[in-house]
């Protein structure tokens, strides 16, 4: 029962830190293009659609996860028995991943799109 009420408590954090990371994203609908990239910097891609829309990538992976107080793998099962030196084979560093798109239309953010671990 224990482990249950767990799992749920971590599956709501994880959904209350995504909407988080939405409300933070929200008020840039009807922003600048300029005001954007002098926020987030350069994106790591853009996407043509059309002559006046373009989709602007920003992705971030590390090996630890944005907000240090968040531990968005805890759930995951580890098999502590089965892996470290002892036994040769080596622990799996995990890869912490948020990627955010933005639509930009006729210079101003008319959308948003985020997916990842570590949208936060």
């Amino acid at each position: 029962m224990k482990k249950i009420l767990f799992s749920v408590l971590i599956i709501i954090s994880a959904c209350k830190s995504n909407q988080n990371y939405n409300l933070n994203l929200r008020p840039w609908i009807g922003q600048s293009q300029s005001s954007l990239v002098s926020q987030w910097g350069e994106p790591d891609s853009i996407f043509g659609i059309d002559g006046n829309t373009y989709v602007y990538v920003y992705e971030k992976v590390s090996n630890s996860p944005f907000d240090a107080d968040r531990h968005p793998y805890d759930d995951e099962l580890n098999y502590q028995a089965a892996s470290g030196s002892e036994y040769g084979i080596s622990q799996i560093p995990k890869v912490y991943y948020c990627k955010t798109t933005f639509t930009i239309r006729n210079n101003q953010v008319v959308d948003y799109a985020f997916n990842g671990d570590d949208c936060v």
